[in-house]
C-alpha cells in the first residue's frame, strides 16, 4: 500500500480503459455483476483541465496524480468499483445516501484538512467506535450496507482510498486510487450463476444476531455485512444472486424463539419478491 508515487502519476490509456469497460459490459448483459444495475457500464465525460483546476482552487488542495488524470484522461465517474465512481462534477439526487456526505466533503476547509490517520480504526463491530474524523478525504464510490469509499486528499497517504464503515469495521486504509480501479478493471470472472435451491435450516437460531450470521453464511453475504435489516435489503438487491427457490427449515422453531427477527425476515422478503424485476424467488417456510 502506497501513496502517489511516479508510478501512479503516469497518465492513463483512455481508449485502454474505455475498451475494457466496453468488454465487461458484453460479458455481463444482464448486469448481474455487483453493483452493475447502477451504473451500467457507463463512463461520464472526462473533465477539462480547467474545471478540475478549479475545485482544486475553491477547496485550497491538489487532487492526487492518479485520481486526477483519471478525471482528466478517462471519465468524470461513472462504471467502476462498488456501485460506480461518483463524478467529481456529478450532482447527486437528494435522496440518497451519498448526498449528505457529498455536501459534507464541500464544506469550505473539510478537504483540504490534515487527514489524521496513519492506520487502521476499529469500528464497533471489531471493539472500537465510529467516532473517528474523515476530513482530509473525499467520497467517491459507495458501497452499499452504509458503507463508502474515500480518497485520502491530503498527507503522506494522499491517493489512498479507504473503507469507511461507521456501523461495523470502522476507517480501513486500502490502495492507491490507480490500483484501487485497475483491480476492478482486472476482474475477468463471469457472473455467479444463480442457484437453483438452497435450504437454510434456522430450527436451532436463538438471536436475532445468530439470525444474521446464518443468513450471511447461506446466502453467501460479503465479509462485511452489516448484521441488520437494511444491510439484508442491500445484500439482496445488489450484492449476490439469489436462488431461484429458498427453503427454510425449522421456521417453526424461529417463530418461537425469535419472534421479531423471523417477522422481520419475512417482511424483508415479501419485499424483495413485490420489487424482484423478473428475478422473483420461491420461498417455503417449513417446520
Amino acid at each position: 500500500m502506497t501513496s502517489d508515487n511516479a508510478d501512479q502519476s503516469e497518465p492513463w490509456s483512455g481508449a485502454r480503459v474505455r475498451a475494457r469497460v466496453a468488454v465487461m459490459a458484453q460479458e455481463d448483459p444482464e448486469l448481474q455483476r455487483f453493483g452493475a444495475a447502477g451504473h451500467g457500464y457507463r463512463l461520464r465525460p472526462p473533465l477539462a483541465e480547467e474545471t478540475i483546476r478549479s475545485f482544486e482552487s475553491q477547496h485550497a488542495v491538489r487532487l492526487p496524480d492518479s485520481y486526477r488524470s483519471f478525471l482528466k484522461d478517462i471519465a468524470d465517474g461513472g462504471a467502476g468499483p462498488a456501485h460506480g465512481l461518483v463524478g467529481l462534477m456529478e450532482e447527486v439526487d437528494q435522496e440518497e445516501a451519498l448526498y449528505d456526505l457529498r455536501e459534507e466533503d464541500r464544506c469550505a476547509g473539510f478537504l483540504s484538512a490534515p487527514f489524521p490517520h496513519t492506520g487502521e480504526w476499529p469500528g464497533p463491530g471489531k471493539g472500537g467506535d465510529a467516532g473517528y474524523s474523515v476530513e482530509g478525504s473525499l467520497v467517491i464510490a459507495e458501497e452499499g450496507c452504509g458503507m463508502f469509499h474515500r480518497l485520502v486528499i491530503t498527507g503522506s497517504n494522499a491517493g489512498q482510498v479507504w473503507l469507511d464503515d461507521p456501523d461495523w469495521g470502522g476507517f480501513t486504509p486500502g490502495p492507491d486510487f490507480r490500483d484501487w480501479y485497475s483491480a476492478w478493471l482486472a476482474t475477468e470472472e463471469d457472473p455467479e450463476p444463480t442457484a437453483e435451491r438452497r435450504v437454510v435450516d434456522v430450527g436451532s437460531v436463538r438471536s436475532e444476531r445468530e439470525l444474521h450470521e446464518v443468513l450471511k453464511r447461506e446466502l453467501g453475504f460479503p465479509a462485511f455485512y452489516g448484521m441488520n435489516w437494511d444491510a439484508f435489503s442491500d445484500a439482496v438487491t445488489g450484492l449476490v444472486v439469489m436462488p431461484q427457490e429458498l427453503a427454510f427449515v425449522g421456521w417453526g422453531e424461529l417463530e418461537r424463539r425469535v419472534p421479531q427477527g423471523a417477522g422481520a425476515l419475512r417482511r424483508q422478503l415479501t419485499r424483495y419478491q413485490e420489487q424482484a424485476m423478473g428475478r422473483r424467488v420461491q420461498v417455503t417456510y417449513g417446520t
